[in-house]
């Protein structure tokens, strides 16, 4: 049974007196466990998409549903709620709060929380290690590398422990090293909890590099989503 599906959904914005479709007509599921790749060059929409999936955004038509249940029809305060309990969101801009320790930040989305703030702040280190960030955990995000401020983003929106995670570009910008890190970070987290995990990326060479057997791999183009695998 699926956990998340779009089907036929439809996107359009206005430029000027033209209608542009950024979403044509998407029919895609995504099970419990799957990781997926959406390979695409900048600007064909995979952000979009990732936006209508996650309730960020609403389709012009089309379903979207979780877990059984329709999201298009619900209000944003119900969306937001799902999407702090059961989903998490890593952006190509990390949006970290500057007034916040790493892991200050990491902890942000556990609060309120039935955990005590010993529990809570066991979980961020936890995750921070798991980076190679045991010696930066007390440093705000402009002490931090680019690659180490991802990785912040990225800990933050595992912290609750989602049951899919919408990747947009994690990786953008980061040297080989980084890239890894950050992979293999969601290839446990995928492995460990049975999570899926959507990874938007611009970069085939990446989805070469680091697909594995079982993976499912799309591609986007001109608002089409289309299946390289399955």
């Amino acid at each position: 049974m699926a956990l998340l599906e779009a089907r036929n959904v439809i996107k359009t914005y206005r430029k000027n007196d033209e209608a542009i479709t950024v979403l044509d007509n998407i029919n895609f599921s995504a099970n419990e466990g799957d990781f997926i790749f959406i390979v695409g060059p900048r600007g064909q929409g995979k952000t979009t998409l990732i936006n209508v999936l996650s309730g960020l955004d609403k389709p012009d038509s089309g379903l979207i549903i979780f877990e059984n249940e329709t999201l298009t029809d619900k209000d944003e305060e119900y969306l937001a709620k799902i999407r702090r309990e059961k989903m998490g969101l890593i952006f190509q801009d990390v949006h970290l709060i500057p007034s916040f320790t790493a892991v200050e930040n990491v902890e942000s989305p556990l609060y309120p929380s039935e955990f005590s703030e010993k529990e809570i702040r066991e979980k961020s280190l936890q995750l921070l290690e798991k980076l190679g960030l045991k010696y930066r955990v007390e440093h705000f995000p402009e002490e931090l590398s680019d690659g180490e401020r991802r990785a912040v983003a990225i800990a933050r929106a595992l912290i609750n422990e989602p049951k899919i995670v919408f990747a947009d570009e994690p990786t953008a910008g980061l040297d080989e090293e980084w890239e890894k890190k950050v992979i293999d970070l969601l290839r446990t987290y995928n492995s460990e909890k049975k999570a899926t995990i959507i990874f938007i990326t611009a970069k085939n060479t990446l989805v070469k590099k680091y697909s594995r057997s079982g993976d499912k791999i799309f591609e986007m183009k001109n608002g089409k989503l289309v299946s390289r695998s399955s």
